[in-house]
């Protein structure tokens, strides 16, 4: 027959019951109450949360209420639990109105940023747009498009790439540093936009701008917009 006090040590989830309430049994309770957490799914929590260490354990599970994103809780060197990501839906759209674009030397790529975060993306904000650069959250693969829109004149020749760069892999701050897409560029001669197609690995915190040039001999309007969604998480 249990003990009376034995429904202290009882875990609804796998039904686990101490036959007695000796001192190793009494040990054992932390023990089943992880148990609980890794055979029942992930730890539930509210976005942006980080669960109490107590309940942590390397290799466990957090979901984030009505996010949609998941991480792997892992500790790193200094014992210290870190987010590692398994699912992360974010996709955002931003734009660049309509501005004067000066002539430039064939060749010499400007670095032109957004200046207007559209809304509508998937746990996306206008925090993701610092100083007109699109910032990365987090690494992975990411698919969209960079349309770049250009004033029809008879005398055009303008091109658009999309450029990023990430400081904390070495690279400088100047335009010149960043790094250059391996997409064709876009060339247009009096058509008035074009679309560049975005399948790359981005790492966190790159930040993405058009890189554009035309050689008019005079100012042209230009306008363009980035639409982009995180397709998988790379770890």
């Amino acid at each position: 027959m249990s003990h009376p006090e034995t429904e202290r040590y009882y875990t609804p989830k796998l039904s686990l019951l101490a036959p007695s309430i000796d001192d190793e049994i009494s040990s054992c309770r932390p023990s089943w109450e992880r148990l609980d957490e890794a055979y029942s799914g992930a730890i539930v929590v509210s976005p942006g949360t980080m669960p109490d260490e107590s309940i942590l354990f390397d290799g466990a599970l957090v979901a984030e209420r009505t996010t949609g994103i998941i991480w792997r809780a892992q500790r790193n060197a200094a014992g210290v639990f870190e987010k590692r990501y398994v699912k992360y839906p974010w996709s955002i759209s931003l734009a660049q109105a309509s501005i004067a674009f000066s002539n430039v030397s064939a060749g010499n790529w400007v670095p032109w940023g957004y200046q207007v975060y559209e809304g509508g993306g998937i746990n996306s904000a206008s925090s993701d747009l610092v100083n007109n650069r699109l910032v990365i959250p987090i690494t992975g693969i990411y698919v969209g498009r960079d349309k770049i829109s250009w004033q029809g004149t008879p005398t055009n020749t303008h091109y658009g790439h999309t450029l990023w760069k990430n400081d904390a892999l070495g690279t400088g701050p100047l335009y010149n540093d960043w790094y250059e897409s391996t997409w064709p560029p876009s060339v247009d001669s009096g058509d008035l936009s074009s679309t560049i197609p975005i399948n790359e690995k981005f790492y966190k915190g790159d930040t993405i701008c058009a890189g554009l040039w035309q050689s008019s001999g005079g100012n042209v309007n230009n306008a363009h917009r980035i639409q982009l969604a995180l397709l998988r998480v790379v770890d």
